[in-house]
């Protein structure tokens, strides 16, 4: 009785052992995965188009920095020669005082003048410096390198076209709005996806297992199993139902953004079309205006050598001739600048 009650309580080791193998292969899962995979290579497709629309960005920043730069160095070049022309006059009125034909006041008029011409192209060629710093940090270029712009004479821009043909234009080219619709597609494609989840999903499965060690074939033994399995989520504690809300909130969201984005480009196109035409007008007036300031400035220089009119008139004449010329240089590139911004907002470049 004891040696039966020690084995049943000690029953020793009992050998369970079932080596199976079992893969399994998605046969359909209410097009999840389609939606899915076409909502991936819209996405790839966005970002390409986000790359584009911040090389846009940023080629019209290089360009601004750039005629920035371009007319600094215009205005310094006017403020050395408004020197030159300052000094030539004060000698001449300084040999004068010394002959006595040149009043001393005149002398003076002529001195404070200089001074101020001499700040002027302080301040000119520090913005020179400046602009030429800015262009070289959009550029990537380090300090250390040498960085030397070759300047260009630059062709003033026509008259833009139409804003309609326009606002066409830059709805089929410009990166941002393609990038805004293929957000919206995405959105589209994920919506579709979420709702699939209510269909059917199917599986076809396959296992190969066995009760014995032995786990070679025999067909004896059914170790060999293959099927079809159908699954439908009865109740997913409306789980399936909130993800169907957010992604048609999801899709609502995308579609506000992409009409606000529209609105935005239509907004900066008219704006840039506007500037452009009043900067190119306002470079018309003042190329007259400069021509006219340097006939009356000639006209005045040979008055004043003639000594039938006084210093006051000749650094009249003088100080408006420069500011005239400033003008012109300022609309010019004024005009180049809205052309690049023109471009932007086309998404031209």
């Amino acid at each position: 009785m004891s040696g039966s009650s020690s084995q049943f309580n000690y029953p020793g080791f009992v050998d369970n052992y079932r080596p199976q193998v079992t893969a399994s292969y998605s046969l359909f899962r209410g097009g999840q995965d389609y939606f899915n995979s076409q909502a991936a290579e819209l996405n790839r497709e966005s970002l390409e188009l986000e790359t584009h629309a911040a090389r846009n960005r940023l080629i019209n920043h290089v360009t601004s920095a750039y005629y920035s730069e371009l007319a600094a160095r215009d205005a310094d070049r006017v403020s050395l020669r408004a020197i030159e022309a300052v000094s030539s006059e004060l000698k001449q009125s300084q040999a004068g005082f010394q002959a006595g034909s040149t009043l001393k006041s005149d002398v003076l008029s002529l001195e404070v003048q200089l001074a101020e011409t001499q700040d002027a192209q302080i301040h000119a060629h520090n913005a020179v410096e400046i602009a030429h710093s800015m262009l070289r940090t959009l550029m990537g270029v380090e300090v250390t390198e040498h960085f030397d712009l070759q300047a260009e004479q630059q062709a003033l821009p026509d008259l833009p076209a139409e804003l309609s043909v326009l606002l066409d234009q830059a709805l089929d080219q410009h990166p941002e709005l393609k990038a805004a619709e293929k957000r919206v597609a995405i959105a589209e494609q994920q919506l579709s996806a979420a709702r699939a989840a209510h269909l059917p999903r199917a599986d076809a499965m396959i296992s190969y297992g066995s009760d014995s060690k032995n786990i070679s074939y025999s067909s004896n033994r059914d170790n060999m199993t293959a099927a079809v399995v159908v699954e439908m989520d009865l109740f997913s504690g409306f789980a399936t139902q909130e993800k169907i809300h957010q992604a048609e909130h999801q899709l609502t969201a995308a579609q506000e953004q992409a009409r606000q984005l529209r609105l935005t480009v239509e907004d900066q196109l008219k704006s840039a079309r506007l500037r452009l035409q009043e900067t190119l007008n306002r470079f018309a007036i003042s190329l007259s205006a400069s021509k006219a300031a340097e006939e009356a400035l000639r006209l005045v220089t040979l008055q004043r050598q003639a000594g039938t009119v006084t210093i006051t008139r000749f650094l009249e004449a003088q100080v408006a001739f420069d500011k005239a010329l400033n003008r012109q240089i300022n609309a010019r590139f004024e005009a180049l600048r809205a052309e690049a911004d023109l471009k932007q907002a086309m998404g031209s470049w």
